[in-house]
């Protein structure tokens, strides 16, 4: 029997954009230290500053892969994460994140990965993304906000900069990872920066074969 599914079930919102909508989320921290002016989590969580592993997620995650891979199911794939971001600095302290990569892997069942950090490169990370890259089960999407550096550090003062993020996805599309550039938010202008037709053949010469576009929305406040 299914233990409770609740941790992992995106509800129906007007936050989330439908061109990237996922059913199932796997969030493994409460917070996130990249501090993004433009973060959606604080519409939905009280930012505290402390930041811990959720503990549900591992468990309902865990039960959820087992049920769908014994019943020879087809599972719905699970966005890493959505509210925080899988791979930030305190990964290489909890390894949270590589616990439900190595449940996708025993379970076979599929990942999206949404992340601005670069720490997934390292070990031991790396080698569990190339053997879910390898069953086809592993899509890996980068998001940017822009490429003008100094614009970033004011949108996302404590991430690794845009131009590192396409470094090191570049060098997983070569090794046939299925890389996705996420334009998110798009801000106009600050996006496109320095040119769309430069932006494009940035896109190009890393290694990206599809781009998802998310427009920054902004909560009206009313007086």
């Amino acid at each position: 029997m299914l233990v409770s599914m609740s941790s992992l079930v995106i509800n129906v919102s007007n936050i989330i954009s439908p061109l990237c909508y996922s059913l199932i989320r796997l969030e493994p921290y409460s917070d996130c230290v990249f501090r993004c002016t433009y973060c959606y989590a604080r519409w939905y969580r009280k930012l505290s500053g402390v930041i811990t592993i959720v503990k549900e997620t591992l468990r309902e995650f865990k039960a959820l892969a087992k049920y769908i891979y014994r019943k020879g199911l087809n599972p719905i794939p699970a966005r890493l994460a959505t509210l925080s971001d899988p791979f930030q600095p305190h990964e290489e302290l909890y390894k949270y994140s590589l616990s439900l990569l190595k449940v996708s892997l025993d379970y076979e069942y599929p990942i999206i990965i949404n992340t601005k950090s670069v720490n997934y490169v390292k070990t031991p990370w790396r080698s569990y993304i190339e053997k879910l890259c390898e069953r086809d089960l592993l899509v890996i999407q980068v998001s940017i906000s822009t490429l003008n550096e100094r614009i970033a550090k004011l949108l996302e003062p404590y991430a690794p900069s845009p131009m590192l993020r396409l470094k090191v996805s570049k060098e997983f599309a070569e090794r046939n990872v299925p890389t996705v550039l996420r334009l998110s938010p798009y801000i106009p202008k600050l996006t496109t920066y320095p040119c769309i037709d430069e932006l494009i053949n940035i896109i190009l010469d890393h290694g990206f074969k599809h781009v998802v576009v998310e427009a920054l929305m902004c909560r009206v406040t009313r007086h």
